[in-house]
């Protein structure tokens, strides 16, 4: 039984506060009488601020000014609705920050030059290594192989004393070539790399091009291969020096090509970072599929709220409240792929 001293005392700390008397602190304790549904616990997860909801919410709510308890739920999910369009917002950050990081780029304010290079560009530098052993393999065929076709079109006029023997060497190994592409030949002449090539001509054994060559004889050896398909030499020369100018011009081609592919790829090298920048500033296709989705809902319920919202305002204020001329309507579509 209370006695009449703790009465007393209750009507006088009772007496000491009515309660707020701002919009502001009554929208605050207009949530107290909520002990179920969405808004009894405070929507904050891991890694966010409970007094930053509470900020938010409380602003929200006084920007609304609900009045009654109908009001004031409408006006808490719209400050939901809201703050998990922050949350939204955060996650499409982590997420293209992931994306950012995934495109083997350093992270902002840290030097990119004391970054190691991903795998992704480890992939480029072999690209561009072996692109680069490419083009010079093409071009020293070709011009290997436009020396010897300007050997062949001077030797008639007799050419220099001493010939050159890596030159020598690849005009005799096509020459024995165009022999043995014939399928008439009366003889089987010896290749360049037989043991006893340079013999049948009078020159020491050992390697081809360490003879000492010369226009004589070279002509020599050039005579034996167009006399195994019973041709005169000159126009076996002819024949030969077409192959050989034929063979340069598909080099130079080679080269042209790979003068172009290597421009590019240096390009796509020097830009590659901010191409990959580029690229990751949007989520990936499924994520940015989610989040779109996931956005049109928040904001729906956000319009339709407020609506809800406006009408029970105006109805409380003594305005005649028509029947909304458009409604909101929601439609979810699904696809079968059965």
């Amino acid at each position: 039984m209370t006695s009449l001293a703790r009465a007393a005392a209750s009507r006088l700390n009772g007496a000491l506060s009515a309660g707020p008397k701002t919009v502001e602190g009554k929208a605050v304790v207009a949530r107290n009488a909520v002990t179920h549904g969405i808004f009894a616990a405070v929507p904050v997860v891991a890694g966010e601020c409970a007094k930053t909801w509470d900020e938010h919410r409380t602003g929200v709510l006084a920007s609304l000014s609900p009045v009654g308890a109908l009001e004031v739920n409408l006006a808490e999910r719209v400050a939901l609705a809201f703050w998990r369009l922050q949350r939204l917002s955060r996650y499409e950050a982590a997420a293209i920050g992931t994306a950012v990081e995934d495109a083997g780029l350093p992270p902002p304010g840290v030097d990119p030059f004391v970054v190691s290079l991903d795998r992704c560009a480890a992939n480029r530098e072999e690209h561009l290594k072996w692109m680069r052993n490419e083009h010079r393999a093409a071009r020293e065929n070709l011009s290997a192989l436009a020396e010897a076709a300007d050997l062949v079109r001077g030797i008639a006029r007799g050419g220099p004393d001493a010939l050159r023997g890596e030159t020598v060497e690849l005009v005799l190994t096509w020459a024995s070539g165009l022999v043995y592409d014939r399928p008439l030949r009366k003889a089987d002449p010896e290749t360049p790399s037989g043991p006893t090539f340079l013999a049948t001509l009078g020159l020491p054994p050992g390697p081809v091009r360490a003879a000492p060559w010369t226009a004589a004889l070279l002509l020599r050896a050039l005579t034996r291969y167009a006399d195994a398909i019973t041709q005169p030499l000159e126009a076996f020369q002819r024949e030969l020096e077409e192959v050989l100018d034929d063979r340069a011009a598909a080099f130079a081609r080679e080269v042209e090509r790979l003068n172009n592919e290597l421009a590019a790829l240096r390009r796509r090298q020097e830009t590659w970072r901010a191409r990959a920048a580029s690229a990751a500033l949007l989520p990936p296709l499924d994520v940015l599929d989610r989040i779109s989705k996931y956005e049109k809902h928040l904001n729906s319920m956000i319009t339709s709220t407020l609506h809800e919202l406006e009408r029970l305002q105006a109805r409380r204020g003594g305005a005649a409240v028509p029947v909304p001329l458009v409604t909101d309507v929601q439609v979810t579509v699904t696809h079968d792929h059965g």
